[in-house]
């Protein structure tokens, strides 16, 4: 059996669960923009994407020729790593054009050998493995790779990027005594910074919106407007930055494989490449068959 964690902190608190989220993307998006542009400049000189040619049609849509769509499981937790208070299905799947993002419940409930608990209790009690098979107990989704990130830096990552343009439902003026900040924004389409993305994002005062899926959307709206051709360019600068901010079992092999599919998600994305799989609120068959529209699903046996 896996070890016992200590719990020596609480729970974070909703608002601070959903800013995982944010942070969490940002992580997985420049740990692999960053590390291809990295490899593209320091391993190996960049070739031209493959593209069809002028006998073969009069089009100059980019060819893809590379590795299968891959599965990432991204995992927001506190500063210490001993809690954690989001998580995420990441799909990128070239071959259909997308990338596919689908937030989960930390209260989902699974079962892991003899244990039942949720996605954070898993991860508290037996760490990022334990918490990998909870994720595809629960989900039928076979996790190919995994990143951890903590909350820290997500504001400096986010104004290396630049600001995202994003739709705030309801005007919001709130003043938070309890928890340090302040937020006021109109109704409608907002260019944000880092700072009021992240106050954006922690914001649970919401009249009619779910607050988990409105976190997908703005993290498709990080995705649609960042990776992209001027990403790639200034990538390593922010690679560098952030390459040891989080915790991942993706490594330099892994990196290169995924090299052609990073790309030519980038060099493709016309402002629609990634999409929210809506599954707020779902579980079991109901869960796996919303999943199952976009990511391959199966039973998968779990054993302690």
């Amino acid at each position: 059996m896996p070890y016992q964690r200590s719990h020596g902190k609480k729970q974070r608190s909703v608002f601070a669960s959903v800013f995982l989220f944010l942070a969490t993307l940002f992580g997985i998006l420049i740990l692999l923009v960053g590390g291809a542009a990295l490899y593209f400049l320091v391993i190996a000189p960049p070739e031209q994407p493959e593209r069809l040619s002028t006998s073969e049609a009069e089009t100059s849509e980019v060819v893809y020729q590379g590795e299968e769509p891959m599965n990432l499981l991204l995992v927001g937790t506190d500063d210490d790593n001993s809690s954690a208070g989001s998580f995420m299905l990441l799909r990128l799947d070239p071959e259909e054009d997308s990338i596919w993002v689908a937030p989960l419940s930390k209260d989902l409930r699974t079962q892991v050998g003899n244990r039942e608990d949720t996605l954070a209790g898993f991860y508290a009690y037996g760490g990022r493995m334990m918490m990998k098979q909870a994720v595809e107990g629960v989900t039928g989704v076979t996790v190919d790779h995994y990143v951890i990130m903590t909350a820290s830096s997500g504001g400096e990552i986010v104004d290396l990027l630049g600001s995202v343009t994003c739709n705030v439902p309801e005007e919001i003026n709130y003043v938070g005594s309890d928890n340090g900040f302040t937020l006021a924004l109109g109704k409608g389409q907002q260019a944000l910074d880092g700072s009021q993305l992240i106050k954006l994002v922690r914001y649970q005062g919401w009249s009619s919106v779910d607050a988990c899926e409105y976190s997908g959307q703005v993290m498709c709206d990080l995705l649609n407007q960042h990776m992209n051709e001027k990403t790639v360019d200034k990538a390593t600068t922010i690679f560098a930055k952030a390459v040891n901010k989080v915790t991942t079992d993706i490594g330099a092999v892994d990196l290169a494989k995924n090299i052609p599919a990073i790309r030519y998600l980038c060099l493709t994305n016309e402002g629609d490449i990634a999409k929210l799989v809506s599954v707020s609120g779902m579980e079991g068959e109901t869960l796996k068959n919303a999943l199952g529209e976009h990511f391959p699903v199966e039973e998968v046996v779990l054993t302690d």
